[in-house]
């Protein structure tokens, strides 16, 4: 009996990664999971560990190159109903938002901006779910999610549910500490605000996005992390790597840390074009530039050293 036969209802398999990941880059999945409660996640990550099978949790896929070559494992996707919950709690001496590990973050600062309740709509735009989210402490120069947090639910490797506070979670510059444990939900929280000066807000970041960032293109966000006192793209675009191109793979005339993919484009051109931009950052300022999105299984530089860019 396969080690799915448990989880049939809730199983998929050979998923194009292409259709999970907002690359649209990767090839199939062996497994993809959906379960729909804790307790449902709990006995899926035990039965791929007592199966010696691999395991990863996908939310949107914003921040993720895959592998051309697909994962030969299960995903895991947060996608049932105790995961996608929105709550607004009001009392007497606060405001808070409780969203489930896989709940759209989209969806998390609309519905914060509708009920008048501040803290997260510079967020807007940034696509990822809660868990994902949480993870890398994602945001901008708008803020980040970290400095609304209350408290995340997380689960450990066991099984075990625990809430960790703002403190134990460690945010940082795009880290946390919670990339030990699956995250379940996240509550923030936030100040009252009258609903038009927080739409007004969410607004501008929205014009901004649109006038500076490739939304309209397919890509994973932005590609390398600032380094302490300067900005990723301004060192990419002064290397002269605006606009450079690897096969379907080329650098965003919008913003420099922006790769943007086109059909055709695989995860081998994706790195390729990564590889010749630190290189010419590193030529130029002296400076390594460290990526900010999750590469799956990046191959030797051997096996594809025959790649150019122009």
């Amino acid at each position: 009996m396969p080690w799915y036969s448990d989880f049939e209802s809730i199983c998929r398999f050979d998923v194009p990664l292409s259709q999970l990941t907002s690359f649209r880059i990767g090839g199939p999945a062996r497994f993809v999971l959906g379960p729909r409660s804790h307790a449902e996640l709990a006995d899926v990550i035990r039965c791929c560990r007592d199966n010696q099978v691999n395991w990863r949790v996908l939310g949107r896929g914003a921040n993720v190159l895959a592998s051309d070559a697909g994962f030969d494992g299960a995903i895991v996707r947060l996608s049932g109903a105790q995961f996608s919950t929105i709550d607004i709690d009001r009392t007497a001496d606060s405001c808070r938002l409780r969203a489930g590990g896989g709940a759209d973050l989209g969806a998390c600062v609309r519905a914060a901006v509708r009920g008048g309740l501040e803290g997260l709509e510079g967020l807007a735009g940034i696509p990822a779910t809660i868990g994902g989210a949480l993870r890398m402490n994602a945001g901008g120069r708008f803020g980040q999610i970290g400095a609304a947090v209350s408290r995340v639910l997380v689960m450990h490797p066991g099984g075990r549910l625990q809430w960790l506070d703002r403190a134990r979670a460690a945010f940082g510059y795009r880290t946390s500490s919670l990339g030990d444990y699956l995250v379940l939900a996240g509550e923030f929280d936030l100040l009252e605000e009258e609903p038009k000066v927080l739409l007004d807000r969410y607004r501008q970041v929205w014009i901004y996005k649109r006038q500076h960032q490739p939304v309209t293109q397919r890509s994973a966000g932005c590609i390398f992390r600032n380094p302490a006192g300067n900005s990723a793209g301004r060192l990419v675009e002064q290397a002269g790597c605006k606009g450079l191109r690897c096969g379907g793979a080329s650098v965003s005339h919008l913003h420099a840390n922006f790769i943007v993919a086109e059909d055709g484009c695989t995860a081998a051109d994706v790195l390729a074009l990564i590889r010749t931009i630190k290189q010419r950052v590193l030529d130029q300022a002296g400076l390594q530039l460290r990526t900010e999105i999750e590469v799956w299984d990046e191959p030797t530089a051997e096996a594809d050293h025959k790649r150019s860019c122009a």
